[in-house]
């Protein structure tokens, strides 16, 4: 695992879309808000864009390493849990985000900096998860800065630079909380996604998922931004829930 997670940052590493400053990819997503497709029905994928394929995919052995870019329009909003998902590796340019692991896979984390990973509890409630004095450790039961492990059922805070490697068939929820007041109230991942040969890009299972609950009709975020905040309002169980 430890090895194939080397390979994949490094490849991940050399696409052109992370050579992006995670300190300003929140003000460019800000800037192109209008050209993402927002899911708009308080339901799964309420406030976030339809994954956007982004050039620069790498070929592999047997596939293609392509890229993604998803966008958080409001707090709260994520990406619900998926089974059947692919091998996978999401980088945080943008937003606080909590990762949300489930029953099933194989979650790693390398954190920007070699900032310890904190631990955070779900709440029935806004914000609906709330950080925990505790960190992820390593196997000597160190605080871990490096190549980290996940605990399936349990959730960790993930800011900008960080990365996660998700196995194939992992199942996990994203969500963006940014609770701190110095971060704007969005949110934007990279996910580079190893998809089989043949597979076209809008067969990657987000999107599949995304165009089941969502459908066609779909307007911009500046466009549906207040009618989705009327409707969480009414339906906050749409939002950022967990298991």
């Amino acid at each position: 695992m430890r090895c194939r997670f080397l390979v994949f940052l490094a490849a991940l590493l050399a696409l052109p879309p992370l050579g992006m400053d995670p300190a300003l990819a929140q003000d460019q997503a800000q800037g192109d808000a209008a050209n993402y497709r927002i899911g708009q029905q308080h339901d799964d994928w309420a406030g976030v864009s339809r994954p956007a394929t982004l050039p620069g995919a790498l070929p592999t052995d047997g596939g293609v390493l392509q890229p993604y870019e998803i966008y958080f329009s409001e707090d709260y909003a994520a990406i619900p849990e998926i089974p059947d998902t692919e091998f996978m590796v999401v980088r945080v340019m943008a937003g606080d985000f909590v990762l949300a692991t489930g029953k099933q896979g194989t979650f790693v984390v390398h954190p920007e900096g070699g900032q310890p990973i904190q631990y955070m509890d779900e709440i029935p409630y806004e914000p609906y998860f709330v950080v925990r004095d505790a960190y992820v450790q390593d196997t000597a039961g160190q605080v871990c800065i490096s190549v980290c492990g996940i605990p399936l059922d349990s959730a960790v805070q993930l800011k900008p630079g960080d990365v996660a490697v998700l196995q194939a068939d992992s199942i996990c929820l994203w969500c963006v909380l940014n609770e701190r007041a110095e971060v704007a109230d969005t949110g934007l991942l990279i996910a580079s996604v190893l998809l089989e040969q043949g597979m076209m890009p809008d067969e990657f299972s987000w999107v599949e998922s995304w165009e089941a609950t969502q459908g066609e009709g779909v307007v911009s975020s500046e466009d549906q931004a207040t009618p989705v905040a009327m409707a969480w309002a009414f339906n906050p169980q749409a939002r950022c829930r967990g298991k």
